[in-house]
């Protein structure tokens, strides 16, 4: 039970300490994801598919936010110069081996899905 009440108020300074701002224009912009998609998709098939898909991209996104909150930026700093090199190299990675998607050729095909890295 202790632990429960320690996790509670871990939980609670964590949500104190958030910029109400940035989570209220992050859950607006959000909104007006899901308000583009429901209407510019309503008639389609696939219109179930791509609110998943928007869904599933909103929690990923929420859990990376949160872990990146948890690393001291000093460290993430030290690995600047790596993440920049492999964020170039995935680019140039992806305009000599890139697929086409619509006459767009920016797509990486993994097996599972396909990303558009730029």
């Amino acid at each position: 039970m202790r632990s429960s009440g320690r996790l509670s108020n871990a939980l609670a300074n964590y949500v104190a300490g958030l910029d109400k701002s940035i989570l209220f224009l992050s859950l607006l912009l959000a909104s007006f994801g899901f308000l583009a998609i429901g209407t510019a998709t309503a008639a389609n098939a696939l219109h179930d598919r791509y609110v998943t898909i928007h869904v599933v991209g909103i929690l990923v996104g929420l859990l990376i936010v949160f872990i990146l909150s948890k690393l001291d930026y000093a460290l993430l700093g030290q690995f600047s110069v790596p993440i920049i090199g492999v964020c170039a190299l995935v680019l140039l990675f992806t305009a000599f081996f890139g697929e086409t998607v619509s006459g767009n050729t920016g797509w990486l095909d993994l097996g599972f899905i396909s990303v558009q890295p730029s």
